[in-house]
C-alpha cells in the first residue's frame, strides 16, 4: 500500500514538472525578420565565405531571427552563427520556400488566345488539305479529258465547244486553288508567329510568377534588453579569385619589378557592397588531421644467466 502511495506521488510529480515544462516553453518565441548587412567576404579561390552583421532588439528572451534574402548559391550546410555574450545561438536552420503566385486572370485570357490560334491554324491546314484534294480531282479530270478528246478527234466528232470549256474550268481552277495557297501559307506563318509568341508569354508569367527564397532561421536566447549583434556566416558558390603576374624590366638594367594583382569573379547572385574583401589560399571545406605521435613500446627482458 505504501508503494503505491509512493509511486502515485512520483506519477504527480513528473505530471506537475511536464506541465510546468510545456507552460513555460508554450509561449511562441518572438520571430523577427531582416536581411542584416554584408560586412566581410574571405574569398577563396573557387568560394566565399560571406558574413553578415544583424542587429536585433527587444526584451529578454527567446527569438526566432529570420535572415532573408540568401543568394542562389548559397551552400545549405554551411550555416553558423556567433553573437555578444549577452545572446545565445540555439541552434541555425536552414529553409527555402516559394513565394507569389502566378497571376491567373492573364494566364487565363493567354490560354484562351492560344486556344484560338491553335483552332485557327488547324483550319487553315484543313483548307490546305482540301485544295490538295481538289488538286487531285483536276488531275483525274484532265486525265479522262485528254484521252477522250484525242478518241473523238481521230473519229472525227469532237465537241470542241465542250473541250474548250472544260479546259477553261481546268485552267481557272487551278489559277484559283494556286492563289489559294498562297493566301493560306501567308495566313499560316503569320498563325504560326503569333502561336509561338503566345506561348512565350506563358511561360515567362508561368516562371516568374512564384519565386523561391532562401533563409536562414536563428533561434537566440537574449539574456538581457537592449540592441544586440550577431554575426551571421555562410559559404557560397560561383565566386573565386585567381593570380596574375606583371614583371617589368628596361633594356641593360640589372632590376625588374615585379606587379602582382588578383583576378576576381563574383557571380553569387549577392551584392557584396561597401564590404571588407580578403582573397585567401585556404581551402573551406577541406578537412583534415593533425599530426599525432605513434607509441614504442618497449619491452623489458629478464636476462638470462
Amino acid at each position: 500500500m505504501k508503494y503505491r502511495d509512493s509511486k502515485s506521488v512520483v506519477a504527480l510529480t513528473i505530471f506537475c514538472s511536464i506541465t510546468s515544462l510545456v507552460l513555460s516553453g508554450g509561449t511562441k518565441a518572438e520571430e523577427i525578420t531582416t536581411k542584416g548587412l554584408v560586412t566581410d567576404v574571405t574569398l577563396y579561390r573557387n568560394q566565399a565565405r560571406v558574413t553578415r552583421t544583424l542587429t536585433v532588439g527587444g526584451a529578454e528572451g527567446a527569438q526566432e531571427v529570420v535572415v532573408s534574402e540568401l543568394p542562389e548559391n548559397v551552400v545549405a550546410d554551411s550555416l553558423f552563427a556567433e553573437a555578444e555574450v549577452a545572446v545565445e545561438i540555439r541552434a541555425v536552420q536552414f529553409r527555402t520556400r516559394a513565394i507569389g503566385q502566378s497571376p491567373r486572370e492573364e494566364v487565363r485570357e493567354l490560354q484562351n488566345k492560344l486556344r484560338t490560334s491553335q483552332q485557327a491554324i488547324d483550319l487553315n491546314q484543313k483548307l490546305m488539305a482540301l485544295l490538295v484534294k481538289q488538286t487531285e480531282y483536276l488531275d483525274k479530270m484532265e486525265n479522262f479529258v485528254a484521252p477522250t478528246a484525242s478518241a473523238e478527234l481521230s473519229k472525227g466528232v469532237l465537241d470542241a465547244e465542250s473541250l474548250e470549256q472544260v479546259t477553261l474550268f481546268n485552267f481557272t481552277k487551278r489559277e484559283e486553288i494556286a492563289q489559294k495557297e498562297v493566301e493560306l501559307g501567308r495566313e499560316l506563318f503569320d498563325l504560326q508567329q503569333e502561336h509561338q509568341l503566345l506561348s512565350q508569354q506563358l511561360a515567362e508569367i508561368s516562371n516568374n510568377g512564384s519565386k523561391t527564397v532562401r533563409e536562414a532561421i536563428l533561434f537566440v536566447q537574449k539574456n538581457g534588453a537592449g540592441d544586440a549583434e550577431i554575426r551571421l556566416s555562410y559559404l557560397v558558390n560561383s565566386c573565386g579569385w585567381s593570380p596574375s603576374y606583371t614583371i617589368r624590366a628596361e633594356e641593360n638594367q640589372n632590376t625588374a619589378s615585379l606587379e602582382f594583382n588578383g583576378l576576381i569573379q563574383q557571380m553569387s547572385g549577392e551584392d557584396w557592397q561597401d564590404i571588407e574583401l580578403t582573397l585567401s589560399t585556404a581551402t573551406p571545406a577541406l578537412s583534415s588531421f593533425g599530426p599525432g605521435l605513434a607509441p614504442f613500446s618497449i619491452n623489458l627482458v629478464p636476462e638470462s644467466n
